[in-house]
């Protein structure tokens, strides 16, 4: 019989393997003393070491580059550092001027890399008290450049499909009344806009909810009310189940607040459009890349779980037991696997059930079981730039993927439109338009240029303002495609007015400095005999070179007008 014996290697907090096509043996950590916590790497199970950054509050590493939360000289969480060279050398991340001078306000919440290459950091004001929101920043392609994603979030979710985000905001200044909508992003948290309505309830009884008059859907997640943390079910997808995303919600003005009160939606299409598959709130898990997927009871104790196997058109229920437990999840090994685990509690104990669902969904698809899904936004089918297709599971098929199923091929690379592209460090987007928001920085606002004289609110400027979206592979060389250098970018007219206006004040103060020392040096020469003396002394060319001078000397204010002779 063989023994597994483990050793201890360290106390370290915060370990990561190595980084994508770098060392495999090295591993980073985070290692903590009393005073200070140290970015670490070690090649040979921490036998030797080598600090690679220090005052470091967390660290993440993603493909290769390492990321790096460090404190300031106060001790608070609010400088981002990233390196591309295994800790070697780091670059520290541009936010808005607005963060960097108020150190004592903000602070670094959460950071989180995606697959399109970007970085995406929570900012969060630790001046409120009432009410817990974070302002999302988004990195350009080299994490150095940060800009205003999203403003007053109570909760901020990526969905699996490339590009789609979803973000519960606040509809103005953050108060633990305030009311919280749903917005949702198909270009990489950039246009933010309300989600479609279904149709119809799930009982058939049609929706009268005009977006027109502010009307739309609201989905649930994680966040803070007031100065609770309240969990509710989340809006859930899985990369292996394409286009699917399950969520909890309700349909009107505004997030409803009561639980009780929340519905299940579904939506196959990336939240494009969405259905009502159910009333009250369940806990989702999707397997066979979303051919099953499986509901527990969130808000009682239950013995029994439904299922779908055409995404919510019909379900059928399942009891896993004879007594009512409270269900606290249900997981899957893999979104491909049609085996699931549930566990919650029951009387005070854990509980853990199998569900082998496998002979439910017995039969495999065939070809004519399949679809081509394209992804379509705006009149667009494309995403971050590419048109790609998708074949999955038509809704009425009856049949299992399997575990080998690839789903994507890029058909082609599009032409570029305004949704690929964003605003860069320093301009927020506002209707539409990258407008100049640095107005507190004195360095930003020097760089930009100047109106003309006769500008009236706003003036623009094109080549600067704006960038592609990080992962963004749209072609610009297309004859049809709008050009980043062509894009303007609006600056308000009364700033640089504002800038010049700053220069002409320490211009004039200086022309009256120099104004008011000609008076007095005029009056000193007027009403002193030696002064007269002096400067023609000083301006006598004649006078012979071997003159020998002396010394001045030093007046008390009570001699002044009555010099010595020298």
């Amino acid at each position: 019989m063989t023994t597994n014996v483990w050793n201890r290697l360290s106390s370290r907090q915060n370990i990561a393997w190595a980084l994508k096509d770098k060392n495999p043996r090295t591993i980073y950590a985070l290692e903590l003393n009393q005073t200070h916590s140290h970015l670490i790497s070690t090649q040979d199970f921490f036998q030797t070491k080598e600090v690679l950054l220090e005052d470091v509050a967390s660290f993440l590493t993603f493909k290769n580059v390492l990321v790096a939360q460090t404190y300031n000289a106060d001790h608070k969480p609010i400088q981002l550092k990233t390196s591309s060279d295994s800790g070697r050398t780091w670059l520290e991340a541009s936010f808005p001027e607005e963060l960097g001078t108020n150190t004592d306000k903000f602070e670094i919440g959460f950071v989180w890399p995606t697959p399109e290459n970007a970085l995406y950091v929570s900012i969060r004001d630790t001046s409120s008290f009432n009410v817990q929101y974070r302002d999302i920043y988004k990195s350009d392609s080299k994490f150095s450049d940060f800009a205003l994603s999203l403003k007053y979030s109570a909760h901020y979710e990526r969905a699996s499909l490339e590009g789609i985000f979803f973000g519960l905001v606040y509809n103005q200044e953050p108060r633990p009344e305030s009311d919280i909508q749903t917005l949702w992003s198909f270009d990489g948290g950039e246009q933010w806009q309300l989600l479609t309505p279904p149709e119809k309830s799930v009982d058939g009884v049609p929706y009268r909810c005009n977006m027109s008059l502010g009307c739309s859907l609201h989905l649930q997640g994680n966040r803070w009310i007031g100065t609770r943390y309240e969990s509710f079910t989340f809006i859930y997808s899985t990369d292996e189940a394409v286009g699917i995303i399950l969520a909890s919600g309700n349909v009107g003005t505004k997030l409803d607040k009561d639980y009780n009160d929340l519905n299940t939606y579904l939506s196959r299409d990336a939240g494009s459009t969405w259905t009502e598959i159910a009333k009250g709130q369940f806990i989702p898990e999707m397997g066979d890349h979303g051919g099953i997927i499986i509901f527990g009871d969130y808000q009682h104790p239950s013995i029994e779980i439904l299922f779908t196997l055409d995404e919510g058109k019909t379900f059928t229920s399942c009891a896993f037991t004879n007594s009512p437990m409270n269900i606290s999840n249900i997981v899957v090994a893999s979104s491909r696997s049609r085996k699931f685990v549930l566990y919650g509690q029951r009387d005070g104990n854990s509980v853990v059930v199998g569900l082998d669902m496998t002979r439910v969904l017995a039969v495999p698809c065939v070809e004519s079981d399949y679809e081509v899904w394209i992804p379509s936004f705006k009149g667009r089918e494309c995403l971050l730039g590419q048109k790609v297709a998708y074949l999955r599971k038509k809704q009425d098929s009856l049949c299992y993927y399997g575990d080998e199923h690839e789903t994507r091929t890029v058909l082609s690379n599009c032409s570029c439109a305004i949704d690929d592209f964003e605003c860069s460090y320093c301009f927020n987007f506002v209707d539409g338009k990258c407008v100049f928001d640095c107005k507190d920085s004195q360095d930003e606002v020097d760089a930009l240029p100047y109106p003309d004289n006769n500008c009236d609110g706003m003036y623009s400027v094109k080549g600067l303002g704006w960038r592609k979206v990080a992962g963004d592979m749209c072609d610009e060389s297309h004859s049809d495609s709008v050009k980043l250098s062509d894009l303007p970018a609006y600056i308000s007219c009364n700033l640089k007015v504002k800038s010049s206006s700053s220069i002409l004040v320490v211009i004039v103060a200086l022309v009256f400095i120099f104004a008011i020392a000609a008076v007095v040096g005029i009056v000193l020469f007027k009403k002193s005999k030696k002064c007269k003396e002096c400067i023609q002394y000083t301006f006598d060319r004649s006078r012979p070179a071997n003159t020998e001078y002396t010394k001045v000397q030093m007046l008390d204010e009570d001699d002044e007008g009555s010099a010595q002779d020298l």
